[in-house]
């Protein structure tokens, strides 16, 4: 898949698509590609003639949240290739099993959410501080900064109801909202 091919979700996600064949570029292609064709069946789904509403109320929720498990996929791939570039290392391997789950695969648990840690710097050693995408470091040191960040690229757009919502928040507020 090339940049001019991706869905405009695809691209805020996975950025332009660099085609080297390699690294986290790979596997940010093979998300973009995911995302991509998981939109196309909630299109579908959603745009039939004459929807059967069983159908749309069992795969609906299906498809919603294989996006937003693909979205935190992309953003861990974003964040800390390293983690996705050792999965894909051990997926390639001649004797990974892909009818089981398998413990370093991406879960929720770890990956996405962590546990509270009550005093991020308390460890003076860090050899295990979370990694998870919506953990208590990556809040500090990623959401936070960035949420300003933000804050300050849109304080002079209008018109969006959801960006003066935005505006009206601040960081705990918006955080603790997505948890």
């Amino acid at each position: 898949m090339t940049a001019n091919t991706q869905s405009a979700l695809a691209k805020l996600l996975c950025g332009d698509l660099v085609s080297d064949g390699e690294s986290v570029n790979e596997v940010l292609s093979h998300l973009s590609t995911s995302i991509d064709n998981v939109v196309e069946e909630l299109v579908a789904l959603l745009t039939q003639e004459s929807p059967n509403p069983n159908q749309i109320s069992l795969f609906a929720p299906f498809l919603g949240r294989s996006i937003l498990e693909l979205g935190c996929t992309v953003m861990i791939a974003r964040l800390d290739p390293f983690r996705v570039l050792v999965i894909r290392e051990y997926q390639n391997q001649h004797d990974y099993s892909r009818d089981k789950p398998n413990k370093s695969s991406i879960r929720w648990q770890g990956d996405v959410l962590a546990d509270r840690v009550a005093d991020l710097w308390a460890d003076k050693s860090l050899q295990n501080p979370t990694r998870a995408l919506l953990g208590d470091y990556y809040k500090k040191l990623i959401w936070s900064p960035n949420f300003n960040k933000l804050m300050d690229s849109i304080a002079d757009v209008s018109g969006d109801d959801w960006i003066a919502r935005l505006k009206m928040k601040e960081f705990e507020q918006f955080y603790n909202e997505t948890l």
